[in-house]
């Protein structure tokens, strides 16, 4: 896996001055004329709405990394426009104007997950649309992927598995005022649920973080589309669904499958990486974990 390295740190990342915004923008939209507003949550790119409608999307100089590219995005979503009911924003325009690269898109409808009340019903249909919009991006030809050269790639189970067990590390060592002992028999069980993944029979181009910040809902709650492929890359499906919390994603897989058959493989892959989280949730409960003696305990399903 590809460790992240910034490349220029301290390169200046000024907010461009909206008249250099709506020149660039004017480029590819001509009927344009004001900067709504900056939108800074972004970790490598900053972004400009343009007449509530447009988005310029300005790589950040200072957090300039391999993983993350705006040429790597441009692929993917022009892959993607060969297929009319995934949703996801339409590419104007990609440049580089002296030091600035940027992409200029369509603006997806509505706000982000994150800042949206839902109810439960509103919120399942959400996320079941947004399992299907998954299916249909993983189902795609992965080739066109693979020659570019822009995406990296999971070369085999191990690599899987080293994500997996990175991602559960990771939450792991988040939890606090839990014993040491209970870490440890913890990571026992973890090893033990990793050990059961020996062979991977799909790899796909994933989103790699289709969460809550990513996810587009419109005004009648209604999913309205996916932003942010700068990190795509190649590896299994299941990895696309590891931000979510457990009963988001078995929303998701709901809608993931409702047109497919989820095979034995890609079964199992999910039965370990649910069990994983399903470790961090029960710690979090009851700071222990071990009195889990039997791994099927374990299993969310």
């Amino acid at each position: 896996m590809i460790k992240v390295t910034y490349y220029q740190p301290n390169a200046p990342d000024p907010i461009l001055d909206n008249n250099e915004v709506l020149k660039i923008v004017k480029k590819y939209v001509f009927d344009v004329s004001t900067v709504d507003y900056v939108d800074e949550t972004g970790g490598e790119a900053r972004a400009y709405s343009i007449d509530n409608k447009v988005i310029l999307k300005i790589q950040r100089p200072h957090r300039l990394r391999s993983k993350t590219s705006l040429e790597k995005e441009v692929f993917f979503l022009k892959e993607l426009e060969k297929y009319k009911e995934i949703k996801v924003p339409y590419i104007y325009g990609y440049g580089k104007d002296s030091n600035i690269e940027y992409i200029c898109m369509t603006k997806i409808e509505g706000k982000a997950l994150k800042y949206l009340e839902l109810s439960h019903v509103q919120r399942e249909r959400i996320l079941f649309d947004l399992g299907k919009n998954l299916y249909k991006i993983h189902s795609i030809d992965v080739k066109p992927f693979l020659d570019s050269k822009l995406f990296p790639k999971d070369e085999n189970y191990e690599v899987v598995v080293s994500r997996l067990r990175d991602g559960f590390n990771a939450k792991l060592n988040g939890l606090s005022n839990i014993d040491h002992s209970e870490k440890k028999y913890a990571e026992m069980l973890a090893d033990k649920l990793l050990k059961q993944i020996v062979k991977v029979d799909k790899f796909v181009t994933i989103h790699s973080n289709p969460a809550v910040s990513h996810t587009f809902v419109n005004d009648n709650f209604e999913f309205s589309g996916l932003i942010d492929f700068g990190d795509a890359l190649i590896s299994h499906p299941v990895i696309d669904f590891k931000r979510w919390s457990l009963d988001d994603r078995m929303l998701m897989l709901k809608g993931y499958f409702s047109t497919s058959e989820i095979s034995d493989n890609f079964q199992n892959i999910l039965n370990v990486t649910n069990s994983l989280d399903n470790i961090i949730e029960i710690l979090k409960n009851n700071n222990s974990i071990s009195f889990i003696k039997d791994l099927k305990e374990l299993l969310y399903e």
